[in-house]
C-alpha cells in the first residue's frame, strides 16, 4: 500500500508551571508582549463561562518569529505592571492565574513563595494597598476606597485566611495552602474552592 498526502503538522506544546491542576487550561496567545492586550485577555478569559465548582487555569504565550513561546511567571508579573512590594517579590517562585465558579466566578491568583514567615509578614504589609493594587485582575476592587475597610480572619478549609468585607460583601480572600503557596481570590467562595482543590 502507497499513501500520499500532506502530513498533520506537530502540535505545537507550550510548557508551563502548573500550581493548581484546573478542569480547563487554556494557554492565550497574546502575539506581541503588550501590556494592555494581557490585561484584555485575562478580564474576558477570567469571565468566560464555567460549570458550577469547575476550574479554569490561564497561561500565556508570545509569538517569537514563527516559534510561540509560554511567558514564565516574572515575565507575567512584569507586563502586567503588578505592584508587588518588593519584600513579597524577592519570594515569588512561580504563579497562576484562573478561575472557579462557586456561587459565580471569582478570578484568583496563586504564587508559590518560600520563606514563608516572611512571606506572611509582607503580605500583612501590603494589606493596605492589595485591593487596589490587586485590582487589574480582579474588577471589584479596581478604584477601591479602604476608608473604613478593614481585613477579618477567618478559617477556610481548615486554613487561616484574611477576608476583605465591602458593604458586608466579601470582595478579597487570601490565605498560605502548605506555607507554600498564597492563594488570593476575587471572594471567601473562590478561596474555599481553590483550597479544596489543593
Amino acid at each position: 500500500y502507497f499513501f500520499t498526502g500532506a502530513r498533520t503538522p506537530k502540535k505545537e506544546v507550550l510548557p508551563r508551571a502548573v500550581l493548581l491542576k484546573g478542569d480547563l487550561e487554556k494557554t492565550i496567545v497574546l502575539g506581541e508582549p503588550k501590556k494592555e492586550k494581557l490585561l484584555s485577555e485575562i478580564g474576558r478569559a477570567f469571565f468566560e463561562p464555567l460549570a458550577e465548582n469547575e476550574i479554569r487555569t490561564l497561561a500565556f504565550a508570545v509569538t517569537e518569529g514563527e516559534v510561540k513561546r509560554t511567558l514564565q511567571s516574572g515575565e507575567i508579573i512584569a507586563l502586567a505592571e503588578l505592584p508587588l512590594p518588593p519584600r513579597l517579590r524577592s519570594l515569588v517562585e512561580a504563579l497562576e492565574l484562573g478561575s472557579v465558579r462557586q456561587n459565580g466566578i471569582h478570578p484568583f491568583i496563586i504564587f508559590k513563595v518560600r520563606r514563608y514567615p516572611e512571606a506572611l509578614a509582607a503580605m500583612i504589609e501590603w494589606e493596605k494597598s492589595l485591593a487596589a493594587d490587586i485590582g487589574i485582575f480582579f474588577p471589584k476592587t479596581r478604584d477601591f476606597d479602604l476608608v473604613g475597610v478593614a481585613y477579618r480572619d477567618k478559617v477556610i478549609k481548615n486554613q487561616d485566611a484574611r477576608v476583605l468585607l465591602k458593604d458586608g460583601e466579601p470582595v478579597l480572600a487570601y490565605a498560605f495552602f502548605n506555607r507554600s503557596l498564597l492563594v488570593i481570590a476575587a471572594s471567601d467562595w473562590g478561596l474555599d474552592a481553590v483550597l479544596a482543590r489543593l
